[in-house]
């Protein structure tokens, strides 16, 4: 049942993207107010969702590490030239922090409908939507281990490297 606080606008939206979870065996969706919901993918993601009213579309997010407490300034632009890779990618997306955690995250916007050879909208099927899953779980494994290495304390610096 749709939450009574969903605009019917966003229904069947709603449903579309229920019955691509059902499809995958991902178990019921708890969906809250704002159409939000998460789901664990592996042992190391979790993906956030949220259904975008009338758009058919969805948002993702998925966690890919925490800003290092030390040279926050250097991490912060690791983040940003990652956007830049990710311009010509297959599935555009950006990394972003959440200031309150500094959590840093992959965020993607998901259509659920592609565009066929002739210009018309075609839904999104099963396979296509557990493709996309792998695929973005993947690119966040790449930004996981890409920012591990970028977030990695400097060398402390020694007398002699400074003669």
């Amino acid at each position: 049942m749709v939450h009574e606080a969903i605009p019917m606008a966003a229904a069947s939206d709603l449903e579309r993207v229920r019955a691509l979870f059902d499809a995958l065996d991902a178990g019921s969706l708890d969906v809250d107010e704002d159409a939000c919901f998460s789901l664990s993918h592996g042992e190391e993601d979790v993906l956030s969702f949220q259904v975008l009213e009338g758009l058919a579309a969805m948002k993702c997010m998925i966690g890919v590490g925490k800003l290092p407490a030390v040279d926050r300034g250097r991490a912060m632009r690791s983040v940003l030239e990652h956007n830049l890779s990710f311009a010509c990618a297959d599935i555009p997306g950006t990394l972003g922090v959440l200031p309150t955690t500094d959590e840093v995250h992959w965020s993607s916007l998901v259509a659920l409908d592609k565009r066929a050879a002739g210009g018309e909208a075609m839904p999104l099927t099963p396979q296509e939507f557990r493709s996309l899953l792998a695929a973005m779980t993947g690119i966040a494994g790449q930004c996981r281990q890409a920012l591990a290495q970028a977030f990695e304390p400097l060398s402390a610096v020694r007398p002699t490297d400074l003669a």
